[in-house]
């Protein structure tokens, strides 16, 4: 596993101090990506399109 924590506020405040890091449940965060529509261009079938709709609290947004 890799990921990197950027601290963007005051950088030098946070200097020895304590970090908390909350993984959130695999399956539940799996399954909100189960909609992903994957698509191959068709003149070079290494380029892939990813796109998926989500629902907000006014209506939907495509990414």
């Amino acid at each position: 596993m890799n990921w990197k924590l950027e601290i963007t506020d005051n950088p030098g405040f946070y200097k020895g101090k304590e970090y908390f890091v909350r993984f959130n449940n695999f399956d539940s965060t799996v399954s909100r990506y189960r909609g992903i529509d994957v698509n191959s261009e068709e003149k070079g079938g290494s380029i892939l399109t990813l796109s998926m709709q989500v629902q907000i609290k006014h209506g939907w947004l495509s990414i």
